[in-house]
Formats: C-alpha cells, sequence, structure tokens
C-alpha cells in the first residue's frame, strides 16, 4: 500500500494538482480538501500542498530542502518523507510558507495509532508488499552491520536535467552491483627491495572499468532500494592484466657510482613492480547510485550516479 493510498483509505481528500518539483523523488500529491474526525491531529490546514519524498539511497539535507522550497508555491504544505531527514537546529523556511516535515519517525507513530485504532487495516500474512509501514519501521530498527557498502552519487540529477536539456521528469533511485577489491602485495623494485602494500580499486561492470576508489563518499547504511546486477565481471586473468597499470609505479632510487673522480652520487627512476604471484585478492560488495528515468518517447533509462552516463539496459 503506497502513500497515496493510504491517505485516501484513512478518509483524507486530495484535489490532484499539476504541480512539478525539480527536486527528484518528491512529488506533490494535491491540495489537501478534507481530514476525517479521527485525523484532527494532524498539524495542516484546509488547502494545504501535500507532498511525498519517496523511498532514496540519501536521506534528505537542509541543501535538498532548500532547492524544492525555491519552486513552492506560496502557502502551507505537508511534506512528509519516507527517506531519513538529516537533523538540523531549524529547517530552512521562506515567509510566504509554511512548511509541516515528517519523517519516518512521525509517519511510523502516525501510522502506528491508525493501525492501534483500527482505521488502517495491516496484511500480517509472510508476503506482504512493502508499505509505508515497513518503510517506517524500517527507519527505526538498526540494521546489521553489512559486508558491502554503498556510495554517494557525485552529480546532482536536476542538475543533469539542466545539462541534457529536459524537464523534471519521473524517477527511481536504484543500486548498481559493483566490486570494491583490496589488493596486497609486495612492490618490487631495484636491487630486489620490497615494500608491502595495498590497494582498493572499484570495479563497476556497468562502465566496463577498474579504478582506484578515490574520494568515494561512503553512505552510513545500504538502502533498501532496487538492485541491478550484472554478468560483466572481471574474470580473474583480466584483473590480473589491469593490475600493472593500478598499482605499479615509477620511484626516485639513490645510485652510488664509484668513477675516476671517486664517489658519485646520483638518483635515477625505476619501476617498482608488483609480485602478483604472491598478491591476495580480496573482493566486498559495492552498490553504486543510480536512477531510472521515464524520458519521452524513449521510455525508461538508467543514469548513473557517479558518471552521469545513460545506461538504455543492464551490461
Amino acid at each position: 500500500m503506497a502513500l497515496p493510498e493510504i491517505l485516501d483509505h484513512l478518509g483524507v481528500e486530495l484535489l490532484p494538482l499539476n504541480l512539478v518539483s525539480r527536486t527528484p523523488g518528491i512529488v506533490c500529491l494535491g491540495e489537501l480538501k478534507q481530514l476525517p474526525e479521527s485525523l484532527r491531529d494532524v498539524p495542516v490546514v484546509l488547502g494545504a500542498y501535500v507532498w511525498h519524498a519517496q523511498p532514496g539511497w540519501a536521506p534528505i539535507d537542509r541543501l535538498e530542502l532548500e532547492r524544492w522550497l525555491v519552486d513552492a508555491p506560496s502557502g502551507c504544505h505537508w511534506l512528509i518523507s519516507e527517506r531519513k531527514l538529516v537533523e538540523m537546529r531549524a529547517p530552512p523556511r521562506r515567509e510566504d510558507i509554511a512548511l509541516i516535515l515528517w519523517g519516518p519517525k512521525r509517519i511510523s507513530q502516525w501510522l502506528g495509532t491508525a493501525v492501534l485504532t483500527g482505521e488502517l487495516e495491516v496484511d500480517m500474512s509472510p508476503l506482504t508488499s512493502e508499505t509505508m509501514v515497513n518503510v517506517a519501521e524500517r527507519a527505526e530498527v538498526a540494521e546489521p552491520p553489512s559486508a558491502g557498502i554503498a556510495i554517494r552519487p557525485r552529480i546532482q540529477l536536476s542538475n543533469w536535467f539542466i545539462e541534457k536539456g529536459f524537464e523534471p521528469l519521473a524517477t527511481q533511485p536504484l543500486l548498481l552491483a559493483a566490486r570494491l577489491w583490496t589488493i596486497e602485495g609486495d612492490l618490487v623494485g631495484p636491487e630486489d627491495a620490497r615494500e608491502r602494500n595495498s590497494w582498493t580499486l572499484l570495479e563497476d561492470p556497468f562502465s566496463g572499468t577498474i579504478e582506484r576508489s578515490v574520494e568515494l563518499d561512503e553512505l552510513e547504511h545500504i538502502p533498501n532500494l532496487e538492485r541491478l546486477l550484472s554478468d560483466n565481471w572481471l574474470d580473474d586473468s583480466s584483473l590480473s592484466a589491469a593490475l600493472p597499470e593500478l598499482c605499479e609505479e615509477r620511484r626516485s632510487w639513490e645510485v652510488r657510482q664509484q668513477g675516476d673522480e671517486g664517489s658519485v652520487l646520483g638518483n635515477l627512476l625505476h619501476w617498482w613492480r608488483l609480485e602478483l604471484d604472491s598478491a591476495v585478492f580480496t573482493p566486498r560488495e559495492a552498490f553504486l547510485p543510480a536512477w531510472k528515468v521515464n524520458v519521452p518517447d524513449r521510455g525508461w533509462i538508467i543514469v548513473h550516479g557517479l558518471t552521469g552516463r545513460m545506461l538504455t539496459s543492464p551490461r
């Protein structure tokens, strides 16, 4: 049961509006026309705009709220967020806007009361579909540590729309399965000099790349989103072939030679090469950010959250 269905089930009447948010993942459900007596504790007035921040892989922060406020019309707004809210001393404000902001905790309390009073029935069978109650409970319960990580996007989807000449479009967040490799081994230099080292590499099968994982901004947890898998993983031989370029390096090496005029000291560049036979490869699950975007005349495409690249189908 999605949020619009829950509101309808509780007797909340909304007048659909043609309002488009330029902040991806936040949609206007309509104008509040009627509240049942049982929901008079909801702190909004008739005529308020009701918004829904859909599930996503990143919490809502101050910057995202400020971006949303830029295009919001004057009046009272009730924003119901299924995504975690970043702690703020005070949410951003506009003088002509009254904002009531509900996060997962407040939703959980509200829906829990509705369930206890019998206004909202919840199917407790094992095959229940994802509901707002599930989302709220998941936000309240700490998840056990995961062996994998999820990475925050490097691109802003709203800016991507502008660059591509698109109006705001329907989107759905998802995760792309990747691998984070830890490589441990010896670099062997001149005169059999050795240095133990380790490298972290990100294998992205959707971009067909493996590279050093620099400046990866990890999320606190892996969001419960649709996950897209790939069969385009590197095999052992391909991984080994990629390592020299990624791990090996040229370094200055001090050389002392004896000449006719005595000892001569100099520096030469030497390759330090990875000893593959003794190297240890450890893979770790990683998830990259992405969105499904419904493009007119093209249908659904996938926008890579790190590169902005458009993927028409899984690789």
